[in-house]
């Protein structure tokens, strides 16, 4: 065991979230500890993700690229279309 000075006001938030998490605050600390050595370094497109993630920010996916000759036709059409009524 080791004993760690802090401010008291510091520590009151430590025992107060803790609590809130109902853990002991050895617990809460070593939980607190593990999730931050584990995070991806700020500013990277890892931290990005991680925090959208944590956020619950899902994005739609995309099938464009899939379907690329299929537009590109439909939009060829189109245009033929297009050009056919004009004259």
């Amino acid at each position: 065991m080791s004993d760690l000075v802090i401010r008291s006001d510091l520590a009151d938030r430590i025992r107060q979230i803790a609590r809130q998490h109902d853990q002991p605050v050895e617990d809460f600390l070593e939980s607190l500890l593990d999730s931050v050595g584990a995070s991806a370094p700020a500013g990277t497109l890892a931290a990005l993700a991680e925090a959208a993630e944590s956020a619950d920010i899902r994005l739609g996916v995309s099938d464009v690229a899939e379907r690329s000759r299929e537009i590109l036709a439909e939009e060829y059409e189109k245009r033929a279309a297009r050009r056919t009524s004009e004259e």
